[in-house]
């Protein structure tokens, strides 16, 4: 690199420099003479307002909690279930006997060549058949205009600055884009499937759901839409101070800016005479409702874009959009028939499924039974099961079973088969350290094991935590690194035995060092005792004057300081009888009394109101 380069490099990285000058500061002159104030008291003064202004000027650091991110879950599920509604409503409308109209404009050729005789082979059925779907697409690209942009992928930003600018269609509006034959791309594809079946071909709706994401991409992504957006670019500070005027600078500034070179403004700008430009409608490359046709050649379902070319007829990995395209996103992709049953394709149309499946609610723990519920009531029932449907299943397993090791370093990252040493986390351990594959990066060859061997190590307390103890004499797997602790020692569910608490002698229980027993999980309660959980339990021991002890269930954690929390007592099983007998007494006193005192109470309150009453009619009859 040449000494020339690396000045402009760093001109550019000193320009970019955010200088914190309050706005009277950077209102003035750059070379403006200033005199010389020798009082440093007034001074200091201005420093500290200085100082304390930057202090407010500082934004407030965005903090996701755990309310936050479950908010966010409960939202994705909510538009989960408003998209596949909206995906039945349009497939409903379809099937409206009045789009039969449509197959007006298909020649009857294609018609013949739809519907090939049986009596040919297989292979000519098959080559018709596509070369039919080929011709039926032309002529429908002649037939639709497209007249403006279609769903796209939503952002929290647009939502909250209300910027989406998709409308709702109504019934009527779908009829009347059917009978003028222009709209958006979506409505166009809803079309073409109402099309196939008023040919009488078994066709599909699909769609690929364009969801609201349950991760958190930061403050500037979430703030902003990924439309074209046509407003002039921020002022730079130096630019602002050199400027004659506070008129914000256009893009040929914004290049000299860049490029440091000299700039001189004019007082009469000439503007080029302006010119009637047709609204242009952004859609991504990729589509997000296309048509799936079933086969019966093949039997198998052939996916098709009527609005793209030729070559994706049959084309899965045509209609992936890219992991740039802002406007489209592949994460759930729904089919559904003219019957009204619906199956998950996801699988079929995405080279990466274990990709997009951290956007997918499988990554939770509840997400696969979650969603496998929902769907259960939308799919084919297993008793109109058909050997088409067992086709498909057995063809989806076998694209999900084929994808093989990324080849790249952050598609590993909570990848569901494997996994590398370097995504693991704190509390996980390869054992055994078996690799299945490797992998060449830029610190050298890393081997890749498969995800059933990454184990969860604990500490010994936490292991005890759980009702297990550390085996005596076992070296600890892993080594954790803590702040407060120094270095902690891991162990695994293999180097632990369940604890076996002391048992209950002579009525009794076992405590620990601060007169508690600690009972975190069944298997902790010792032998020949009893788990009270009565609100009356410890009043009525100690009416008794019987042994017992607090029972440790969980430890609260609020403000970095861990508080025990209480869940009952524990006593010896020669009391459990005496015990729920007081206690159950103690609690019908206790409502007793607070029966009588909410009588007490309510009798002064009718008092109250009463007197109130007679005041009213006393001042009505004297004064009235």
């Amino acid at each position: 690199m040449s000494n020339e380069e690396s000045f402009s490099e760093d001109e550019e990285d000193w320009l970019d420099l955010d200088l914190g000058q309050p706005a009277a500061i950077k209102s003035k002159t750059l070379f403006e003479e200033q005199p010389l104030d020798l009082n440093t008291e007034q001074n200091v003064y201005l420093d500290e307002t200085i100082a304390q202004q930057k202090k407010s000027l500082k934004k407030p650091a965005l903090r996701i909690t755990a309310a936050d991110r479950k908010i966010r879950l409960q939202i994705h599920q909510m538009h989960l279930l408003c998209l596949t509604y909206h995906l039945c409503i349009r497939n409903l409308w379809c099937n409206d006997e009045a789009l039969k109209n449509l197959s007006r404009i298909v020649p009857p050729g294609i018609k013949a060549s739809l519907h090939c005789s049986s009596q040919k082979s297989q292979m000519i059925r098959n080559k018709s058949f596509q070369q039919a779907l080929v011709a039926l697409c032309e002529v429908w690209k002649r037939h639709f205009k497209i007249t403006r942009s279609g769903l796209r992928k939503p952002w929290y930003g647009a939502l909250q600055n209300d910027t989406l600018s998709y409308e709702p269609v109504s019934k009527e509006d779908f009829l009347k884009a059917a009978k003028a034959l222009e709209g958006d791309r979506d409505t166009g594809s809803q079309l073409f499937v109402s099309l196939l079946r008023s040919l009488d071909v078994p066709t599909r709706l699909v769609f690929s759901l364009q969801t609201l994401s349950f991760r958190f991409v930061g403050a500037s992504a979430e703030g902003r839409s990924p439309q074209i957006s046509t407003d002039s670019p921020p002022q730079d500070s130096l630019e602002y101070l050199f400027s004659p005027s506070d008129s914000s600078s256009d893009s040929t500034a914004s290049k000299r800016r860049r490029t440091l070179k000299p700039g001189f403004s004019s007082s009469s700008p000439v503007h080029a005479s302006p010119v009637l430009e047709k609204p242009q409608f952004i859609d991504s490359p990729k589509p997000v409702f296309w048509a799936e046709v079933f086969n019966t050649s093949m039997q198998k379902w052939v996916c098709i874009d009527p609005f793209g070319d030729a070559s994706s007829v049959g084309k899965p990995s045509r209609f992936e959009p890219s992991s740039s395209d802002t406007l489209n996103q592949m994460t759930y992709v729904f089919a559904v028939e003219s019957s009204g049953y619906m199956k998950d394709v996801t699988r079929r149309y995405t080279s990466r499924y274990y990709r997009i499946m951290r956007n997918r609610l499988e990554m939770f723990p509840f997400g696969s039974d979650w969603l496998n519920l929902f769907l259960s009531k939308l799919k084919r029932p297993q008793d109109i099961y058909r050997d088409s449907d067992a086709i498909e299943d057995a063809e989806l397993l076998r694209l999900e079973q084929a994808e093989g090791i990324p080849k790249n370093i952050q598609d590993l990252k909570d990848h569901p088969i494997f996994a590398i040493e370097r995504h693991l986390r704190k509390n996980e351990v390869i054992d055994p350290k078996k690799s299945c594959g490797r992998l060449s990066t830029k610190k050298g060859v890393e081997l890749v094991y498969p995800r059933k061997y990454v184990k969860l190590v604990f500490s010994a307390d936490r292991w005890y935590r759980k009702g297990r103890v550390v085996k005596p004499g076992i070296q600890p797997l892993k080594y954790a690194k803590d702040k407060a602790k120094g270095t902690i020692p891991l162990y695994g569910e293999e180097q632990t035995d369940l604890y076996i608490p002391k048992p209950v002698v002579a009525n009794v229980v076992p405590k620990n060092a601060y007169g508690n027993i600690d009972l975190y999980t069944s298997n902790m309660l010792p032998y020949g005792a009893y788990h009270c959980t009565h609100a009356f339990a410890e009043k009525s021991a100690k009416l008794l004057e019987m042994d017992y002890a607090r029972a440790v269930t969980s430890f609260d954690f609020h403000k970095r300081i861990s508080r025990p929390h209480y869940d009952g007592i524990v006593v010896s099983k020669k009391y459990k009888e005496a015990l729920l007998q007081v206690a159950s007494g103690l609690e019908w006193t206790q409502e007793e009394e607070t029966h009588k005192q909410n009588f007490k109470m309510g009798v002064q309150l009718w008092k109250r109101i009463i007197s109130g009453l007679r005041i009213r009619q006393r001042i009505m009859e004297e004064y009235s």
